[in-house]
């Protein structure tokens, strides 16, 4: 019962307020009379996620403390509003010389670098200051993939609502922070779907990444050994891999050979539901270092496909 509230309760609350949310971001952000276009509105899933994870920390303890520990449930609440102020900053270009993007980024790379350093350690037996390094890095690499897979309406939804699926899955234990963030992005879908009406825009893309990167973390130091945390990063992959570590991603691709940008997000899908069955096998086997190749080598297959009938075409 309080799981299905969990993610439905956020849903219902996005669903409800996003169209008078778009009448916000016009009034905010639409230039001229006619306010016609996209317009960043990332900051109303942010702001119900952050409202029900405070919720969660100081309502209803009894059910909470037997899935993850209040104090955990509060940090995230606290990781979550600090991360909507920095990635919103408001500050003046004209008067620091430097783009209000980089000071952005700045604030959130130095937001999570102290975040590391209050949570507990993410890998076991790793020395401290170098599982800190390694957390911090693997974080800013989900951020920095987030924004290279936003370019594609809708698509960095999909991407982040399956991998939170996966880890609640997973980590148990992370239940109550995870789907009320999956409830409330998969609200905001209905306006983000291509082609969008509201997008995530630079400060609810920060956010996004924030988030996903804190979970993630999160969960992997709620996994009891090292073989299973290894086993998480397969569901990070098609992220990664497809949005960062290419020269041009996956997705723009697939629009060269004529997919439309619906059928991309379904494909991408699928493709999580292979990668979703190679984490359950590797998390069961706790053997990672055999089953994060077969992840790889399915994006490569995939990767190998959509540049043959881009060739072909």
């Amino acid at each position: 019962m309080e799981t299905s509230l969990a993610i439905f309760l956020p849903f219902l609350l996005t669903g409800g307020l996003i169209g008078w949310w778009q009448g916000v971001c016009k009034r905010v952000y639409a230039p001229g009379p006619q306010k016609k276009g996209a317009l960043g509105g990332g900051w109303l899933p942010a702001g119900v996620v952050t409202l029900s994870v405070l919720f969660l920390s100081f309502g209803p303890q009894s059910f909470l403390e037997k899935y993850i520990h209040p104090l955990i449930t509060a940090q995230f609440a606290t990781l979550s509003i600090t991360a909507i102020l920095a990635a919103g900053v408001g500050i003046k270009e004209d008067k620091l010389g430097i783009p209000i993007s980089t000071l952005k980024h700045g604030f959130i790379i130095l937001l999570i670098a102290a975040y590391t350093f209050i949570l507990g350690p993410t890998f076991l037996g790793v020395p401290f200051l170098v599982d800190k390094t390694i957390t911090l890095l693997i974080w800013v690499v989900i951020i920095r993939s987030i924004f290279m897979v936003d370019t594609l309406d809708g698509f960095a939804v999909v991407h982040v609502t399956a991998i939170l699926f996966g880890l609640a899955f997973f980590v148990k234990p992370v239940n109550f922070i995870v789907l009320p963030t999956i409830g409330a992005i998969l609200a905001f879908l209905r306006f983000n779907r291509p082609k969008a009406i509201l997008f995530w825009g630079e400060s609810g893309r920060l956010w996004l990444g924030t988030i996903l990167g804190g979970l993630w973390v999160t969960s992997v130091g709620y996994t009891p050994d090292n073989a299973q945390s290894a086993t998480l990063f397969i569901l990070l992959l098609p992220l990664v891999l497809g949005g960062l570590f290419t020269l041009k991603p996956w997705h723009t691709r697939a629009q060269n050979v004529g997919l439309s940008d619906g059928q991309i997000l379904f494909k991408t899908a699928y493709l999580y539901g292979a990668i979703f069955i190679c984490t359950l096998i590797s998390f069961a086997a706790k053997t990672p270092l055999i089953f994060i190749p077969i992840g790889i080598g399915i994006l490569v297959l995939v990767a190998l496909r959509v540049r043959y009938l881009e060739n072909a075409k």
